[in-house]
């Protein structure tokens, strides 16, 4: 017999906008591009869930133009995770993969999001409100790094980064960030087992 094949998981709305909610998206875009309007922001529902994405951003874009962001990590991902699983998510940004955690752990499952950066922290709750979601994920105000300290890090419209701007770049905005050890985090917060751990720190892992 021929071996079964895995087939992902898939989620509605995942291969691209209904042609009804395209055009004013695709409208909005290319108005932001040809710099008629500043209006950056749209709202979407995608992969099951409502999502508030900034245009300008290559996580907006993406889940916008094609209703999925890395397709093939967040497959895999969420494959992986089951009902009452504890996650982590290190470098949350705006809530992309803690939402989709939090919908796949269930309600006896956890989430900690690991976000050190104000502005993407407004995200993830938006995000964890409107899906209803808040209740199963415990947004931290700090990010990991193998010392606890305190650091400034750069930040642009929709990414952060402790790696230095180049000298072609203007002056960034930065802010004060802090950063805790692992096992610290686990033993003030009673963490006793972690299932699954996602990292995206821009190269600091």
């Amino acid at each position: 017999m021929p071996a079964t094949q895995h087939k992902p998981t898939r989620y509605p709305g995942e291969l691209g906008l209904s042609a009804a909610l395209a055009r004013p998206v695709r409208r909005a875009y290319w108005k932001l591009r040809r710099g008629e309007t500043t209006d950056r922001w749209v709202e979407v529902n995608r992969l099951g869930l409502r999502w508030r994405v900034d245009l300008s951003g290559y996580i907006g874009q993406q889940i916008v133009k094609w209703g999925i962001f890395e397709k093939t990590t967040t497959r895999l991902l969420c494959d992986l995770i089951e009902p009452g699983m504890h996650v982590l998510d290190v470098g949350a940004n705006i809530g992309y993969y803690s939402a989709l955690f939090a919908r796949a752990v269930g309600p006896t499952g956890r989430v900690w999001a690991f976000e050190p950066v104000q502005q993407f922290r407004h995200s993830i709750r938006w995000h964890l409100d409107t899906n209803h979601l808040n209740e199963r994920v415990s947004i931290l105000d700090y990010g990991l790094s193998d010392t606890a300290s305190t650091r400034d890090i750069l930040l642009g419209d929709t990414s952060a980064t402790f790696h230095a701007a180049s000298s072609s770049e203007s002056s960034p905005n930065t802010e004060a960030v802090d950063l805790k050890r692992l096992d610290d985090v686990c033993d003030d917060l009673g963490i006793s087992r972690i299932d699954l751990i996602k990292t995206d720190i821009d190269g600091h892992e």
